[in-house]
């Protein structure tokens, strides 16, 4: 299993803002460990788009398995403008969900971090007082971060949908999104209340959904993680060895 992790993190580094740059360079790092497929590709959340992405981009015969852990499609649009002082409010509630759960929107919206000068410095002393990144971390460090969330939301959202000749599985948490969540969700067209999530639009070869515990943050974390993880394998051993699922 490798993880891959949007450029931009790095001090130097310059984020990435369309689904297709970023599936490239995926694909890129992938090769550069296994040069050949087949693959199994697969991503939670946002990370559902890029695996999309990867496996319109590699040959049919290179793709073994393309599995959405509880990614949403968007609907048709059009898709608003967000401001930048919510988008800043959305990505400092990102950083304390780890911390705070599904409460972390409001948490967020409550302390006051929006585009002012210095609300990257507060941002960061809520996230070391939460524990989600190290004392010695710098507000670069938080700047680069959001800079990273702000091009991955450009990328969502002028990303085209067109129908999608591959199989698809989609596994879907039991209890949907918090409801803290749900207000982003809607206003950039996130088809979260749909029961395939909304891919049945791309009309892919075949459409697999199987529920998962939790909702879609805590089907990432204990106890539900666990049952992710046995449905997840489980859909992997059922793809032949060397080959793709018909």
């Amino acid at each position: 299993v490798f993880a891959l992790q949007a450029a931009g993190a790095a001090p130097g580094a310059t984020p990435l803002h369309t689904m297709s740059d970023l599936a490239a360079s995926y694909i890129a790092a992938i090769r550069r460990v296994r040069p050949s497929g087949p693959y199994h590709v697969g991503g939670w959340s946002f990370g559902g788009y890029v695996a999309v992405e990867i496996a319109r981009q590699l040959a049919d015969d290179e793709l073994a398995s393309l599995i959405l852990l509880d990614t949403t499609a968007l609907d048709a649009g059009p898709h608003p403008v967000v401001a930048e002082s919510e988008l800043i409010t959305w990505f400092f509630g990102e950083l304390l969900l780890e911390a705070h759960g599904a409460n972390a929107i409001q948490l967020a919206a409550a302390s006051g971090v929006d585009a002012a000068p210095g609300s990257f410095d507060s941002a960061l002393r809520y996230a070391i007082e939460a524990g989600i990144v190290p004392p010695e971390c710098s507000p670069q460090l938080i700047r680069r971060l959001y800079g990273i969330f702000r091009a991955n939301f450009e990328a969502t959202v002028t990303y085209r949908h067109e129908p999608l000749d591959r199989d698809l599985t989609l596994l879907r948490s039991a209890e949907g999104l918090p409801a803290d969540l749900a207000g982003a969700h809607r206003i950039v067209g996130s088809m979260f209340d749909s029961p395939t999530n909304g891919w049945d639009r791309l009309n892919p070869r075949s459409l697999t959904v199987v529920e998962v515990a939790g909702d879609h943050l805590s089907m990432m974390s204990e106890p539900h993680v666990a049952d992710v993880a046995a449905k997840l394998s489980s859909e992997l051993m059922a793809v032949p060895i060397g080959g793709v699922r018909r």
